[in-house]
Order: C-alpha cells, then sequence, then structure tokens
C-alpha cells in the first residue's frame, strides 16, 4: 500500500509515468517508431517518390519542427497512453491500427500541408478514442449460456462449409495468382459470385476462420487450424485478397507465441510488429529494382491510406454533400439517396472503377460530418461492457487471436459495414455469450503481481 500512495501522491505525473519493464520497452519502441516515420515521409516526399494517397496533401519541408514539435509532444505521449490499454480494454484493442498506423503517420503527413486540417484530424483519431477509454460505462449483468462454448467450433464448421462449397462451385478459379495480375482476379470473382455468398465469404473468413483459431489457441489443440488455414488459402486463390495470406501467417504466429510458448500478450507486440513491416518496406525500397516500386505501395497502402482518404473524403464531404448513410441500413434509415459513396469517391478522386472504403471515422464524417464521428465512435466504445472486458483479461490470447481481423476492418471500413457485412456483429454475440471462457484445457501463466490497478490507465 506504501508503494501505491506514493506513486499516486505524484499527482498529474502519473499518466506517463512507466509503471513495469512492458511499460518502458513499449516506451522505447514507439519513440523509434515515431522517429522512424518523421524519416520516412520527410525523405520520400523530398525526393519527389510516387506516393499516391498523400499526394493531396501539400509538403513544406519547412514545417518540419511544427511536426516534430506536435509528434513528440502530443502524438506520441496520447499513442503510448492509448497502447497500454489495448492489453486491458477490447475497444482499445479494437482501435489498434488506427491509433498506431492511420493516425500518427496520418498526422506526420497533415502537418507537413494544412495545419487546420492537421488539428481536426489528430482530434478526431487521436484524442477523441483517447477520451473514450475514461468512459465510465454502467455495469451490465451477464448471463452464462450452457453450451456456449460450442460455438466457436460452430461457426468453424459453417465456414469450412462455405468455402468447401465455394472450391467446388468455382473450381475453375483455384490458383495462385502472381502480383501482377491481383486485381485482375479480385475483380473478375468479385463479378461473377452472387450477392449472398458475399455475406456467407466475410463471415466464413472473418468469424469462422479466426473462431477455429482462437480455439486451436484455447485448448492448445494444432489440429483446428487446418481449418482456418483451408479458409483462408481457397480464399486466396478463388479471390486473390493478399490479407488473407497475412491473415495465416498471424494465425500460425499467435498459436506458436500463445499456445505453443505460452507467451502473453503485450502492446508492445503490435508496435515492433509494425516497426519492423515498416523498415522491411523501406530497406526493400531503398535497394532498388523492381521490388523497389513494389515496396512502396505497400508503404503507400498500409501509412498512407488514412490521411489520404480522409483528406479527401472531408474536402468533398465540404464542397458537394454529405451521404446520409448511402446506399447502407443507415441511408435506408436517414431516407439518404442511396448513393454509394466509396464508389463516388473512388470515382471522382482516382478513376473508373476504383471504390474507396476508408476507415471508421472517415466513413462516419462522410455520412453525418463531425456528429456522425462522435456518434459512431460512441457506439463503438458503448458495446463493450466492464464484463466484457473482464472477460477480456481473463482470456487475452484468446480473444486477441479472435478479435484480431475486426480491428483492421475498422482500419478500412465504417462501423455498419464492419457490423453487418465485416461479421463484428456475431464477434459481438460471441464475446457476449462467454464462447471463448471454457474453450479447451485451463491455461497457467507465471505472471508478476502487479502492484498497481488491473486496468492500466493514462
Amino acid at each position: 500500500m506504501g508503494d501505491r500512495r506514493a506513486f499516486e501522491e505524484r499527482g498529474k505525473l502519473r499518466w506517463f509515468v512507466p509503471r513495469r519493464q512492458s511499460d518502458t520497452r513499449l516506451l522505447l519502441s514507439l519513440f523509434v517508431y515515431m522517429t522512424l516515420l518523421q524519416a520516412t515521409y520527410f525523405y520520400l516526399r523530398s525526393t519527389g517518390a510516387e506516393i499516391k494517397f498523400p499526394s493531396c496533401i501539400d509538403f513544406e519541408p519547412g514545417r518540419i519542427w511544427i511536426s516534430l514539435f506536435v509528434t513528440y509532444t502530443v502524438v506520441f505521449p496520447v499513442t503510448f497512453c492509448f497502447l497500454r490499454k489495448t492489453a486491458d480494454d477490447i475497444f482499445a484493442f479494437l482501435y489498434t491500427p488506427l491509433m498506431l498506423v492511420g493516425a500518427p503517420s496520418g498526422s506526420v503527413a497533415m502537418l507537413y500541408g494544412d495545419l487546420g486540417l492537421a488539428a481536426i484530424f489528430i482530434g478526431f483519431f487521436m484524442l477523441l478514442p483517447f477520451a473514450l477509454l475514461h468512459l465510465r460505462r454502467l455495469p451490465l449483468p451477464t448471463v452464462t449460456v450452457r453450451g456456449a462454448n460450442k460455438l466457436p467450433l460452430i461457426c468453424g464448421f459453417i465456414g469450412i462449409g462455405i468455402y468447401a462449397y465455394l472450391a467446388i462451385k468455382y473450381r475453375d478459379r483455384l490458383h495462385f495468382a502472381h502480383i501482377d495480375r491481383i486485381y485482375e482476379v479480385r475483380i473478375g470473382f468479385r463479378q461473377i459470385v452472387e450477392g449472398w455468398e458475399l455475406y456467407a465469404i466475410f463471415f466464413a473468413k472473418s468469424v469462422g476462420a479466426f473462431a477455429l483459431a482462437a480455439y486451436a489457441v484455447a485448448s492448445r489443440r494444432a489440429l483446428f487450424l487446418v481449418g482456418a488455414f483451408f479458409i483462408l488459402l481457397v480464399d486466396y486463390m478463388l479471390a486473390a485478397h493478399k490479407a488473407s495470406l497475412a491473415f495465416a501467417v498471424v494465425i500460425a504466429m499467435a498459436y506458436y507465441f500463445f499456445a505453443v510458448r505460452d507467451v502473453r500478450y503485450r502492446p508492445e507486440f503490435m508496435v515492433v510488429a509494425t516497426l519492423a513491416v515498416l523498415i522491411a518496406t523501406m530497406f526493400v525500397y531503398l535497394s532498388g529494382g523492381y521490388w523497389s516500386y513494389v515496396a512502396l505501395g505497400v508503404y503507400d497502402r498500409i501509412f498512407n491510406v488514412t490521411s489520404g482518404l480522409f483528406y479527401r473524403y472531408y474536402e468533398y464531404a465540404n464542397n458537394n454533400h454529405f451521404f446520409h448513410g448511402g446506399s447502407g441500413f443507415l441511408g435506408w434509415l436517414f431516407g439518404s439517396s442511396g448513393e454509394n459513396y466509396q464508389r463516388v469517391i473512388g470515382q471522382h478522386y482516382f478513376g473508373p472503377w476504383v471504390s474507396a472504403n476508408a476507415d471508421i471515422v472517415s466513413d462516419a464524417y462522410i455520412n453525418f460530418g463531425a456528429l456522425g464521428v462522435v456518434v459512431m465512435m460512441l457506439a463503438l466504445r458503448l458495446a463493450f461492457t466492464p464484463g466484457d472486458d473482464k472477460y477480456f483479461r481473463r482470456h487475452r490470447e484468446v480473444l486477441v487471436t479472435f478479435l484480431f481481423p475486426f480491428s483492421f476492418f475498422l482500419f478500412s471500413m465504417g462501423l455498419q459495414t464492419a457490423l453487418l457485412t465485416g461479421g463484428l456483429f456475431f464477434a459481438l454475440l460471441l464475446i457476449k455469450l462467454r464462447a471463448f471462457a471454457a474453450g479447451g484445457r485451463a491455461r497457467t501463466h507465471r505472471v508478476t503481481p502487479r502492484v498497481f490497478d488491473e486496468t492500466p490507465g493514462c
């Protein structure tokens, strides 16, 4: 108690004081990451590299000092405090890709261009979700459902059945597409697949495959990974979704570290992985040749898509009109014209046949403006109760494995799309039913007792 009281007497400094060795690793890795983000963007823009997404944002090298100052006094501490919560809060974990990749790299780009828009961007993408972390939610009673632990397996078997059906029906398209033909194969498959199959594909891939992966981690039985790999590999062979191959690698790594090595999830894992991707892409880019062009495209797609699309969504909405829900359920509810805003933005800025899918913030803004961003983020925050977060802490490695794809869906689609199409609704249902609470043998960890609160806060 004496150590805790002395810590609390530090007053307002407690929000940024590392409390564990893990915090120190997070602090150092995040500092290196932020520094490399600055150096990479400044180098590429100053040398005239052809990066597509932030090309609409002006670049003034003289503003490097403004960018550095805001990055290390605002972006860096907010990101650090937010990432600390990802081990204890489901909302924080789901928002991690935007807070770690989209928001910091986007802030760097914006600060070299439009400073007013940079303030709006930082407010929407960083300060709002950070503030919502501290929102007090009412504890709601939980209901234990007998047999709920079988639901992940049921979802997984349904996913296997869906992809077995697709593999038989479209067997003439089963092949590993060359990287140069990925988009051609993807568009071709989208044109022939039936409407209901698109929804089934999302469910099978996001819920089915990752439910099997999470069950494998919970039970420590690698056999369940076979079904997950089958779903993801068939998906790539049919539709050339690169993310499916990446998801297969993530599943294998999650099982190895969480089930085989018995490693606990820590926030710095995400930072180190993202830092490794940034270093690898820049190393390949600087090496020259054909793969240099590919590496630049990968860097642009991962680190610049958030700022680039938000800039265009913001510009179109304010210069033309908002969409009030578009062609989705919210569009029907609010009586919109039914336009597909992803296609409108894609064709307006990028050319015909382009659909510009954006993240949860940009999607909410182009539909309902600033109020829409607040409401959508608040809805995502309130979707998880304190009881859900407690369940997350008890089964962290299992749920991290299960929720991984949904965190990236919010990086590239709006909340209504993620819920209705991306499978997030079914993921919420499995969490509410505590479906992974008895997914396998009990797990034991050698855990150092925490001196302070179970839920770290900033």
